[in-house]
């Protein structure tokens, strides 16, 4: 992701200078920013998911991300009929832009969460679940069979 920022700052300088060199260095970085990022979900999506689905769950991964790519190169050339296609170009690199930041800033509140909770899982507990939700996992972990003072073995 953090490539992608200045890849697509490259190709807003491209269209306005009206750069071949400032496009193609451009197209390079976002290229190699969306080729990494591609093979990084892929590698995740293909983790999590099941066995017996990976095929179908992989395959609505892939038209998702189809879709990702097509749709807003249609809706650039219809805004370009409609407002020129430099205040297109340079409106989708702003959304383009926003996007990034938002999906960096998700990132990493998800991570900094993520290593509180390995820290802290008893703090977490009660908070993601709720007291009556902890109490309820504490209860069925007693209710085992083999768990101490269960009467189960």
């Amino acid at each position: 992701l953090a490539l992608l920022l200045p890849g697509v700052g490259l190709l807003a300088l491209a269209e306005a200078m009206q750069s071949l060199t400032v496009l193609v260095v451009g197209t390079v970085v976002a290229g190699v920013a969306c080729g990494v990022g591609y093979l990084c979900e892929l590698r995740s999506v293909n983790e999590a998911a099941p066995d017996d689905r990976r095929a179908e769950v992989v395959s609505t991964f892939l038209i998702v991300c189809y879709a990702a790519v097509s749709l807003p190169v249609v809706g650039v050339a219809v805004a370009g009929g409609l407002v020129g296609r430099a205040g297109a170009d340079a409106t989708f690199a702003a959304v383009v832009a926003a996007l990034t930041v938002a999906a960096i800033v998700f990132e990493l509140v998800r991570k900094r969460r993520h290593h509180a909770r390995a820290r802290h899982p008893e703090r977490w507990a009660t908070r993601a679940l709720g007291a009556g939700c902890a109490g309820a996992t504490r209860r069925s972990q007693a209710e085992a069979p083999g768990a101490p003072g269960s009467g189960r073995r």
